[in-house]
């Protein structure tokens, strides 16, 4: 899976599609041995005498890491059903996911340490579902699991890799406003446990915004609309696109390619971003870029009143300015669509991280942003 992650991140398109090729080799040795049975990592009933903690200590640690190896899978297979426009080889369901314990737990450095965090847990739980046993069934390994930036990520992933899979299919009206109720679920669900300085590292809130792009645009069209398969598809797909540029999806789609550049823009200069932020910011750009291009009208756009209202911007946290304390969102947050920002997507791009894959983006970029302004 580390292997995996290089090749996916190298920028180099033969290094991905090879990784892909050894993507169902390695999903069929996890299910060869036995990772995808283990659903969860037991933690101890009661308290364990101080010689055996270690051991039940070092047992669990391995069972996690099963775990976490398959939710894993579970992104890298949803990263390359997105980055190919295909179905994905797994079955992105929620109820199949492993539940993962807390980070907390997880990075514990001491058998010690570990067990202390273990009573804390459980006693945060019994509470949780106390208060809660006449409005719902969940158990306290999920209240644990809602804690973990890796489960909060798989399940993001897949509900990722499901708009994909069916808009391989037919992503109607119906199905986009299921996806985007999941979406707004994830968020209800995970929000408080994704956020601060310290659990921000892997950027979900970019994805998230990421999700309703590929809800609301089809990045395989824009691709092949700037000439991924040659000129005559690109020119076949010119329809396509400006319909889609006169649609309401495009601004809808504006929206949340302009609030993923703001949430990129506040990641700390040293941080190493997550595999999917240099795509998020590259889509970002080519929505920016396939709506200037080819929208109806010659006034730039700006956003309406009533699109101020959406639920995925009412949140906490989606415009990186909005908390729960009430502040509305306001047209004055967002910046006029101009090619100016393609300026910004490739200096974040050139700056982000130090894998190839970002410099990639960057330079195809460069060519469009040449094009827009000969235009």
């Amino acid at each position: 899976i580390i292997g995996q992650t290089f090749g996916m991140l190298s920028g180099q398109p033969d290094n991905v599609c090879m990784t892909e090729s050894f993507h169902g080799t390695a999903i069929a040795w996890a299910r060869q041995g036995g990772f995808f049975k283990i659903k969860a990592a037991p933690l101890p009933t009661s308290d364990e005498s101080e010689v055996g903690k270690g051991d039940i200590w070092r047992r669990w640690v391995d069972a996690e890491e099963s775990v976490r190896l398959v939710l894993a899978l579970y992104i890298h297979d949803s990263e390359f059903a997105t980055t190919f426009h295909h179905e994905p080889l797994l079955r992105h369901v929620r109820g199949k996911l492993p539940a993962c314990n807390s980070d907390e737990l997880f990075f514990a450095p001491t058998a010690v340490d570990w067990y202390n965090i273990v009573k804390k847990d459980r006693f945060a739980d019994s509470q949780s579902t106390h208060n809660h046993v006449t409005s719902t069934s969940m158990s306290p390994t999920v209240l644990t699991t809602r804690k973990a930036q890796m489960f909060a990520y798989a399940s993001l992933a897949g509900l990722v890799a499901a708009i994909q899979e069916r808009r391989a299919s037919d992503l109607d009206a119906d199905a986009k406003q299921h996806f985007r109720n999941l979406l707004l679920t994830w968020h209800q669900e995970h929000y408080k446990h994704i956020q601060g300085p310290r659990k921000n590292h892997i950027n979900l809130l970019i994805f998230w915004h990421a999700a309703f792009m590929a809800l609301y645009a089809d990045f395989d069209m824009l691709e092949l609309s700037i000439g991924r398969d040659g000129r005559r598809v690109a020119q076949e797909t010119r329809e396509g696109i400006n319909d889609w540029a006169a649609s309401p999806e495009a601004r809808r789609s504006i929206l949340h390619a302009l609030l993923v550049l703001r949430h990129l823009e506040m990641l700390p200069i040293g941080l190493e971003p997550a595999i999917h932020v240099p795509k998020a910011a590259f889509y970002s750009a080519m929505v920016v870029y396939s709506y200037i291009k080819c929208k109806p009208l010659a006034d730039p756009y700006m956003p309406l009143e009533d699109e101020m209202n959406l639920p995925e911007l009412q949140v906490a946290g989606s415009t990186s300015i909005l908390h729960s304390n009430g502040d509305k969102v306001t047209i004055a947050m967002f910046s006029p669509v101009e090619p100016s920002i393609l300026c910004n997507a490739i200096d974040l791009l050139r700056r982000i991280g130090h894998w190839e894959i970002s410099r990639k983006f960057a330079s195809i970029l460069q060519i469009l942003l040449d094009d827009l302004t000969k235009a």
